[in-house]
């Protein structure tokens, strides 16, 4: 490479250090490109050039005053990087008036309405979790409202909860019953003439072993809770349903049911 063609490029880096500088320096080199210009190829020397009038009108816009009038039209929003929100989780109807819903939200806790969703009351916000699996009306108590917390999916964009709580006043107010090392709870069956008894199906952690997961089932209202499906380490549940077996169809019998 030739001495004349290394100054040149020495003169392209000096032109680039000059962004951050001002309009004497950018004369300055003006001035060595007119000394260069009769010892080199013009086709450097107009490159060169270019590039101090691109320059130039960069400093001198960077020379106006910044204020926040100037960038008051420009509002931010959120781009991600994985903020996938709405995720509807589970709906609960009350029995007797069909415009009062629930919905569990896997991104966003606990909503109520009393006119079929034309308005919504946040019922969660105050809990220590905010991701939910599922929401359940207890059959013979409407006001008893239970809600598994943790999302009843895997995926990386999923929260995860602290156990199971209940309402005894239609969401007003929360009590966590336990399962608090759960994470994910898919499903919560309340038996249908026997509020003391309940199933959960627990997924537990998603990425390690251990926690609180399996089907698990309490008979005193969630004081306490017994592992009937499952292991301590990776055997996790996801889904059940309940099966009433009815001998006699007069009256179904407290307790008689089949857990599938």
């Amino acid at each position: 490479m030739s001495h004349f063609n290394i100054h040149i490029k020495k003169l392209f880096c000096l032109i680039t250090i000059l962004s951050v500088f001002n309009l004497v320096f950018i004369s300055e080199a003006r001035s060595q490109l007119d000394s260069l210009e009769t010892i080199t190829t013009l086709t450097s020397i107009s490159e060169a050039r270019s590039q101090l009038d691109s320059l130039e009108s960069v400093t001198i816009l960077a020379s106006v005053n910044l204020n926040d009038t100037i960038f008051q039209g420009i509002q931010l929003r959120s781009i991600g990087p994985a903020l996938m929100s709405g995720r509807i989780a589970d709906i609960a109807i009350h029995p007797e008036h069909p415009n009062t819903w629930y919905i569990a939200v896997g991104s966003g806790g606990v909503w109520k309405t009393d006119n079929a969703g034309t308005t919504w009351q946040a019922l969660f916000d105050q809990q220590a979790v905010y991701s939910i699996g599922c929401i359940t009306i207890d059959p013979t108590n409407p006001h008893v409202i239970w809600v598994g917390t943790g999302e009843n999916v895997g995926g990386r964009h999923v929260g995860f909860g602290d156990g199971i709580y209940r309402s005894s006043d239609g969401g007003t107010t929360w009590t966590n019953m336990g399962l608090k090392q759960s994470q994910h709870i898919s499903k919560i069956i309340v038996h249908p003439s026997n509020s003391n008894i309940i199933w959960v199906a627990a997924q537990g952690p998603l990425w390690n072993k251990g926690g609180k997961r399996g089907l698990y089932k309490t008979s005193d209202g969630g004081t306490t809770w017994i592992r009937t499906l499952g292991d301590a380490e990776w055997t996790g549940v996801t889904d059940l349903s309940l099966i009433l077996v009815i001998p006699n169809a007069s009256m179904p019998p407290p307790g008689n049911a089949i857990v599938r």
